[in-house]
């Protein structure tokens, strides 16, 4: 193969540069075989790039550096620290569900294997801990395509969930597609059968989308476990409610009617400790006046404690909220809607979404505790701030007493939104997966600071915790709502860049980058959402557990890492090797319940979409389920 004078000066660059693993980073070249998409020869490669002057890579970006056409293939530069092919194989459906019990859990049954090890039963590495019991759920899309039609955007997929039990028995692996409606519907008729929110429409074109406003619940982002009971949720449309021990689908449900007008429930809701609520909220759309968002709180056994309405001007795309003591608060992206795109049947609906980053952002204060007489929050504080879009919050709490009492909230920020620009479709230049910098924005943990003693709410500060590329935020569970020190979050390999995630950041509050921790797996792992389970016995916030599952493209298979929240950046202590993969996923549970295989009780099958009952059910599952919804 001849490569052009481009990629012959790149390839000198690399030859001068030293390579120190997971503290500089240079690149490396891959091949892969040629699409006509690439077009002509298109030199990306940065004219402002740095370096020290010993010659270490100083400042790398995920831009494509080079993408140059040969005679029959295309080579691009992608950075060492992750394997662009691993990655993509990510996104690869799962075929299987599976139900194994994986070894006793205080046995070291693996010893010194070789690294691309796998056992059609799975294995463990280490010792999990004696003081660690309980369930992990974790929720994502993992089917990525139907019949022959693959989706054009990865959180189309299909959702399914992944539990993995940890017992004095051993640990029990077992996963299972959510059976939705639209799931259930699509795999009969082997097509496509509903547009996506993100970019999958029904085959036909425009003629065969236009004026279908209906989307398929893809129950594939949020998971909880609460009061016993296990559900699934999407953010536009209801949760759908699983047995928590084989994660069969009971239906959907509507919380007692408490969404039957909106129709939808928030993908992350929070449970309070302290009175064991389950804090969510429902949206409503009006397209003159704004967006009706209404907070629910129930208590075990779907006992409502309470619903505070509240209408927020402008359009808004809320994913996440926080609660404190005496508000709840939202994050207001200045986004557009332009629907007409998406009626028509040109567009999925996050295609019409764009950032206007001329206006500002706006941190939105909704009283939780006064309430008028026709259910609407008494007080509802909108603070601009500067430009930027919100997925995540960490948490948020009240501190100070009379005029100086302050509200602080820790988030995930971006100058923009950019879900649209995620979109898998392999059939497109590959070479554009690397460029990720210029597609995505670079998401960062900010707090804010505001001021809440005086009649009028307002922004008193706001700083940057850290300069590290992280998304899904997470805490000590016993601290929401309380002032917190530690939070843990996915990061990338770069300490500065773009790039997909991969390892766990682990950012003390009090001092930020000065005191972070940051474990980083090999180049073709990739880490998701970090979760932390604190011992039995803790008296420190950090004194616990951090669980993520770790996706390993050299063996296409995935693994649960446990890693000690004190002590991040020694890697794991044990690692629960899985018989499948996990596709890349987004949100988790833990909860110390534990469910043995050996107690399943088969009498239990799922609800049946045809009929408004179930087909059979066990005693302990009568009346859970809104049925026929």
């Amino acid at each position: 193969m001849n490569l052009n004078n481009d990629v012959q000066s790149m390839l000198a660059t690399q030859r001068n540069l030293s390579l120190e693993n997971n503290k500089r980073t240079g690149f490396v070249i891959d091949h892969h075989n040629f699409l006509q998409t690439c077009g002509e020869t298109r030199t990306r490669f940065l004219k402002q790039i740095s370096f020290r002057h010993s010659e270490f890579y100083n400042r790398r970006t995920c831009r494509i550096l080079c993408c140059a056409k040969t005679d029959t293939q295309s080579v691009c530069a992608v950075p060492i620290n992750w394997d662009l092919s691993a990655w993509l194989k990510g996104w690869d459906s799962v075929r299987e569900e599976v139900s194994v019990q994986i070894s006793q859990r205080d046995t070291e049954t693996i010893k010194n294997v070789p690294s691309n090890y796998c056992s059609e039963q799975g294995s463990i590495r280490g010792k999990i801990p004696k003081d660690l019991r309980g369930t992990l759920y974790r929720n994502g899309p993992a089917k990525f395509e139907v019949g022959k039609i693959l989706v054009k955007h990865p959180w189309d997929g299909d959702g399914m969930i992944t539990a993995i039990s940890i017992s004095d028995n051993g640990v029990w692996f077992r996963n299972r597609f959510v059976r939705t409606k639209g799931y259930m519907a699509e795999q009969a008729a082997g097509k496509v059968l509903y547009r996506g929110t993100f970019g999958t429409q029904k085959p036909g074109g425009w003629i065969a989308n236009a004026f279908d406003l209906s989307m398929k619940n893809v129950a594939n982002t949020g998971v909880v476990h609460w009061d016993n009971r296990l559900f699934a949720f999407w953010e536009a449309g209801v949760p759908y409610q699983l047995n928590p021990s084989n994660l069969a689908t009971a239906g959907p449900t509507q919380f007692q009617g408490a969404i039957l007008k909106s129709g939808n429930f928030t993908a992350h809701p929070k449970i309070d400790l302290q009175t064991g609520c389950l804090i969510g909220f429902s949206t409503k759309a009006y397209p003159r006046s704004g967006t009706e968002i209404t907070f629910h709180e129930m208590k075990p056994g779907f006992q409502w404690r309470k619903s505070i309405k509240a209408l927020i001007p402008g359009f808004g795309f809320y994913h996440d909220f926080a609660v404190t003591e005496d508000y709840y608060v939202l994050f207001q992206g200045p986004l557009e809607f332009n629907p007409l795109p998406f009626i028509l049947g040109v567009r999925p609906v996050a295609d019409c979404i764009h950032s206007c980053l001329e206006k500002p952002a706006k941190i939105i204060l909704i009283s939780r505790n006064s309430v008028t007489e026709d259910g609407y929050a008494a007080h509802v504080h909108i603070l601009s701030t500067e430009t930027g879009f919100v997925f995540h919050f960490a948490n948020a709490y009240e501190q100070g007493e009379g005029a100086n009492r302050t509200l602080i909230v820790d988030l995930v920020k971006v100058r923009r939104y950019y879900a649209a620009e995620l979109k898998t479709d392999r059939s497109q230049d590959p070479c554009l997966y690397e460029n990720l910098e210029e597609r995505v924005p670079k998401s960062c943990l900010y707090r804010y600071i505001v001021s809440i003693g005086k009649s009028e709410p307002f922004i008193l500060d706001q700083l940057a915790l850290s300069s590290r590329q992280v998304e899904f935020p997470g805490i000590h569970p016993f601290f929401m709502s309380k002032c917190h020190s530690f939070i843990y979050a996915s990061t990338s390999g770069l300490s500065d860049g773009v790039a997909p995630f991969q390892g766990i950041a682990k950012i003390d509050t009090n001092k930020g980058s000065q005191k972070e921790q940051v474990w980083i797996p090999q180049p073709y792992e990739f880490a998701g959402e970090p979760l932390f389970v604190p011992i039995p016995s803790w008296i420190g916030e950090d004194q616990g557990y951090l669980l993520t599952i770790v996706y390993d493209g050299s063996r296409h298979l995935s693994y649960l890492a446990i890693l000690d929240a004190q002590h991040v950046s020694d890697g794991p202590i044990c690692r629960i090797d899985f018989p499948i993969h996990i596709p890349h996923g987004l949100h988790g549970c833990w909860t110390d319940t534990v469910y043995n295989m050996e107690s399943i009780q088969c009498d239990f099958v799922e609800y049946d979409f045809e009929t408004t009952q179930l087909s059979a059910t066990n005693n302990s599952w009568d009346n859970l389920v809104d049925l026929g919804t």
